[in-house]
């Protein structure tokens, strides 16, 4: 129960999603439950003077989808206390593009710089192939940090190269073409392929999975994608 009821527009795909969705101990206690540890969406109705009637909130971590109804679900009921409204700055998609991961990885970053100034700080960011690492890698090299990026998984190391070279670097063993920006190729090579250019296609071009796709794959919005989708987000 809460004084909140909120439509839920978008959430993110989150590991402990996946621990609560498998009946993994000590995530979810009771069955049948909606997962979703997070959610943007529109307050329908509050009982509380803070949010209003169409506010634009955001609701993550505190109990959401573990053993309350979570953001999988069209619309939730929460404490007040649990939400926070949604920046001007964002939209709700936007806000759950990051999600808990970049919340998570903007609040270490903010507590590393409580303590020490950023710019050309050497940072090892582990784990950085996953939500919290690689949008790590992201704010960290945006605020001029001098990235070292480790992962345990082989089959990661294009992505890791891939990231480099869409940020203008040059990394170690690449050998690439200086006429023309890697994105500039990129943008040539995806319109080749049939692909919107952006930065999830550029990927799927240079890693060379966009040659996999079957007979079967359809268009939705600017990527390829096969029925069912596998999507990060899910819009209601």
């Amino acid at each position: 129960e809460g004084d909140l009821l909120i439509k839920v527009e978008y959430s993110s795909l989150n590991y402990k999603d996946a621990l609560s969705s498998s009946g993994a101990k000590g995530i979810t206690k009771f069955y049948p439950h909606t997962p979703g540890i997070d959610a943007a969406g529109i307050v329908i109705k509050s009982n509380n003077n803070h949010f209003k009637t169409n506010d634009r909130v955001i609701v993550t971590g505190f109990d959401l989808g573990m053993n309350t109804s979570g953001g999988f679900a069209e619309y939730i009921q929460v404490p007040s206390s649990w939400a926070v409204r949604c920046p001007d700055s964002l939209s709700t998609k936007e806000s759950m593009m990051l999600g808990t991961a970049g919340l998570t990885a903007g609040l270490c970053i903010e507590e590393i710089d409580n303590h020490t100034p950023i710019d050309n700080l050497k940072v090892i960011v582990s784990g950085s192939t996953g939500g919290v690492g690689s949008i790590a890698v992201k704010l960290l090299s945006l605020l001029g940090a001098k990235v070292t990026a480790i992962t345990g998984k082989k089959n990661s190391e294009q992505y890791l190269k891939f990231e480099e070279l869409w940020e203008g670097k040059t990394p170690k063993g690449v050998n690439i073409n200086k006429k023309n920006s890697f994105r500039s190729r990129m943008k040539n090579s995806c319109h080749q392929e049939g692909l919107e250019f952006s930065k999830l296609n550029s990927f799927l071009v240079y890693s060379g999975l966009s040659k996999k796709l079957d007979d079967d794959t359809i268009i939705k919005n600017d990527i390829k994608v096969s029925n069912p989708p596998r999507r990060h987000l899910r819009n209601f």
